[in-house]
C-alpha cells in the first residue's frame, strides 16, 4: 500500500527520467535469458500503478500490429540452423532467436512507457516536459495536438456519415472514391487550421503563457530516492548485459 501510494505520488520530472533511463537499459539487453527479467521488471511498474490487465492490453494493441508486422517474417528468413522444417516452411534458430529478442524488448519498453507515463495526466506531462527544458511553443502544439485530436475524430465521423447519408459509398482502389476522400481530409485540415487559430487567440486573450507557469521546485527527497533506486535497476540491468556479453 504504501509502494503504491509513494509511485502515485512520485515527481512527474523523475517519473520521466526514471523511463529514460530504465528504456534505453532495456534497449541495451541482447542476451536472451535477460529478457524475462526486463519484462518482471516492467510488470512491476504495472502493479505499482495499478493499471488493469484489460487496459494494458488495450493500449498494446495498436504497437503489436507493428512490431508483429516487423518480426513474423524473420524466423522464416533469417540465419542458418534449421530448427524445424516442414515442406517449404523452414523455421531458422537465429531468426527465431532474433525475432523473439526485438519483440519482447519492444514490449517491456512499451509496458514501462504505459505504466509510468501513460497512467499521468496529461497536462502534467506536457508542464514536467517543458520545465525540463521542452521549448514553450512545442509544448503547447503538444497539448493542442492531443487535446483536439478527439475533436478532429468527432469531424472525420461527422463529415464521412454526411457524404453516405448523401449517397457516396466508398469502393477500394477507386480513383473517384481516393478524390472524394481527398476532399474529405483537405476540408478537415481547413476546418483544424482555423478552429486552432480561433481557439489560440481566444487563449492568449485569456492570459495563456506557458512560459509564465509556475516553477515546480526541486523534487523532494522521496522522489529522488525512488529516481535513484531506477539508476540502480538499470545500472544493474546493463551489468548483466555486459558479463553476458563476454
Amino acid at each position: 500500500m504504501k509502494l503504491h501510494l509513494s509511485f502515485t505520488r512520485w515527481d512527474v520530472r523523475c517519473r520521466l527520467l526514471a523511463t529514460v533511463l530504465l528504456a534505453f537499459s532495456f534497449s541495451f539487453v541482447t542476451a536472451l535469458h535477460l529478457l524475462p527479467v526486463i519484462l518482471a521488471v516492467a510488470l512491476g511498474f504495472v502493479w505499482l500503478a495499478r493499471l488493469s490487465p484489460k487496459k494494458l492490453l488495450a493500449r498494446l494493441g495498436i504497437p503489436s500490429l507493428v512490431i508483429v508486422a516487423m518480426v513474423i517474417f524473420l524466423p522464416f528468413f533469417g540465419g542458418s540452423t534449421v530448427l524445424f522444417e516442414a515442406g517449404i516452411v523452414t523455421v531458422y534458430q537465429e531468426g527465431l532467436a532474433g525475432a523473439a529478442l526485438i519483440a519482447l524488448r519492444f514490449y517491456a519498453i512499451m509496458i514501462l512507457v504505459f505504466a509510468v507515463i501513460g497512467t499521468l495526466p496529461l497536462h502534467a506531462t506536457i508542464r514536467a516536459m517543458n520545465s525540463m527544458g521542452l521549448p514553450a511553443i512545442m509544448a503547447d502544439m503538444a497539448g493542442l495536438v492531443l487535446r483536439y485530436f478527439h475533436v478532429l475524430s468527432d469531424d472525420n465521423l461527422r463529415m464521412s456519415t454526411a457524404m453516405r447519408l448523401r449517397g457516396y459509398g466508398a469502393k477500394p482502389w477507386s480513383l473517384s472514391s481516393l478524390r472524394t476522400q481527398a476532399w474529405l481530409w483537405g476540408g478537415l485540415f481547413l476546418r483544424s487550421h482555423e478552429r486552432s487559430q480561433r481557439v489560440y487567440r481566444a487563449m492568449i486573450l485569456r492570459g495563456y503563457n506557458l512560459e509564465d507557469q509556475p516553477s515546480q521546485g526541486f523534487p523532494q527527497r522521496r522522489d529522488m530516492l525512488l529516481l535513484g533506486l531506477a539508476l540502480v535497476v538499470s545500472g544493474v540491468i546493463v551489468f548483466l548485459q555486459l558479463q553476458a556479453g563476454k
